[in-house]
């Protein structure tokens, strides 16, 4: 248990804050037009499979310029 008064105090204001916060956020999300949402899902699903097809090309491409380097 807390010992003084005002430390209890002081943690209910700090939850009643982070509350506040997080239903703040909350409405924002909700003011967000769900189109738009939408496109950012998509555009970061696009960016993540574009990554996941180059990601190995591009390390061999990594590797075979270390190798020219060392070999200059």
């Amino acid at each position: 248990m807390i010992s003084t008064l005002h430390l209890h105090e002081y943690f209910l204001f700090e939850h009643h804050q982070k509350r506040q916060r997080e239903m703040e956020h909350q409405r924002f999300l909700t003011r967000l037009p769900r189109k738009q949402y939408r496109l950012i899902r998509r555009l970061a699903a696009m960016v993540g499979g574009l990554l996941m097809v180059c990601g190995p090309n591009l390390k061999r491409l990594e590797a075979s310029q270390e190798q020219v380097a060392y070999e200059q």
